[in-house]
């Protein structure tokens, strides 16, 4: 089920890569600086959640995942 939404889904398109970019820069240095982990995963989580959001789940269920995780991002 998805909002139908043209506009979460135009911010999404932009706001999604944006945040998982930013993500794995704060996660890279968060090992020599505090709190990047914690703060890397919730925005992680931010970024899968507004993507699901705005375009459904059957379209989320075509990323992997689970390759993600692997890495520990």
């Amino acid at each position: 089920m998805t909002g139908d939404t043209p506009i979460l889904r135009t911010v999404a398109r932009f706001a999604v890569p944006l945040t998982a970019g930013v993500s794995v820069i704060i996660f890279l240095q968060g090992h020599n600086l505090p709190g990047g982990g914690f703060i890397a995963g919730v925005m992680a989580a931010g970024a899968g959640a507004m993507y699901l959001l705005a375009f459904g789940v059957a379209k989320a269920a075509r990323i992997r995942w689970w390759k993600v995780s692997v890495v520990g991002c």
